[in-house]
């Protein structure tokens, strides 16, 4: 049985609430990288350390799936740097 920690059940909660999504491994992306130029998330009371968004780009550039070069389309928009 796994202990939870007070933290713990807060982000579960946090998870189970929420539609956010949590990879643990990408592709395109130095994890080093990615750590040094992470931005904070605040879900809740709880804040977390999440990819900045060049970094995802980069990571959803690298896959082949439709909806990731969509999000790509989407959050360069965001940035400015659309396209031209």
């Amino acid at each position: 049985m796994m202990h939870l920690y007070p933290w713990h059940e807060k982000i579960i909660g946090l998870l189970l609430e929420s539609n956010e999504s949590f990879l643990t491994k990408i592709n395109g992306v130095d994890f080093n990288e990615a750590w040094n130029s992470r931005a904070m998330m605040k879900m809740g009371d709880v804040a977390l350390p999440v990819i900045s968004r060049n970094h995802l780009i980069l990571s959803k550039i690298s896959t082949n799936c439709t909806q990731d070069k969509l999000d790509v389309e989407e959050l360069q928009k965001l940035s400015g740097n659309s396209p031209s």
